[in-house]
C-alpha cells in the first residue's frame, strides 16, 4: 500500500512516468486490512486538534496540506493476500529503493526470510521491480484521490 500526491501525476494516469511515480509516493506501507483508510482518519482527527498534533507526524502533515491544497489522498492498494513476513519485506525493499529521505516514513522496514541477508544492491533492485509492478496497476487502477469529506470517523 502506499499513498501519493496526484499533483505531481500526469494526467490521465496511464501517461503516467515511472519518475512521476515514484516521486508522488510520500508514504509506503504494509497495508494490513483498514489500516491505510484508518491514516486518512487520523488525518482528520488530527487536523481537528491543530498544528501541534500535525506537526507530529510529516505523513499527516502531508495527507492534510494535499486536502488543504484542493487535492486528495490516492491510496493504492498492491500485492495483496501476503503473509505477514512477506509484506513487511516488500514494504522495506520499496522504501529502500526510494529513500526514506524522500517518504514520510519514519522508518526503512524490515527484511525477513532470505531476503534478511540480501545485500543492498539486492534489495534495492527487489523495491525497484515492486515499484514498476505498482506503476503497472496504477495505470490500470487510474488516480482516484480521496478527499477530505470522503473520510467518516467511526
Amino acid at each position: 500500500m502506499y499513498f501519493s500526491d496526484p499533483s505531481i501525476i500526469s494526467l490521465p494516469s496511464n501517461s503516467c512516468t515511472m519518475q512521476q511515480f515514484v516521486d508522488s509516493i510520500f508514504y509506503i506501507g504494509k497495508g494490513k486490512r483498514s489500516r491505510p483508510f484508518q491514516h486518512l482518519v487520523d488525518a482528520v482527527r488530527a487536523k481537528g486538534f491543530g498544528v501541534g498534533v500535525l506537526s507530529k507526524s510529516k505523513k499527516l502533515q502531508k495527507i492534510v496540506d494535499l486536502w488543504d491544497a484542493g487535492h486528495g489522498v490516492v491510496s493504492l492498494h498492491i500485492f495483496q493476500n501476503t503473509i505477514p513476513t512477506e509484506a513487511f519485506t516488500r514494504e522495506a525493499a520499496m522504501i529502500d529503493a526510494i529513500g526514506l529521505r524522500n517518504l514520510t516514513n519514519v522508518r526503512r522496514g524490515d527484511y525477513y526470510g532470505p531476503a534478511k541477508n540480501w545485500t543492498t544492491k539486492e534489495k534495492t533492485i527487489y523495491g525497484s521491480y515492486l515499484l514498476f509492478n505498482a506503476l503497472s496497476i496504477f495505470h490500470v487502477e487510474g488516480c482516484r484521490e480521496i478527499y477530505e469529506d470522503d473520510v467518516q470517523e467511526n
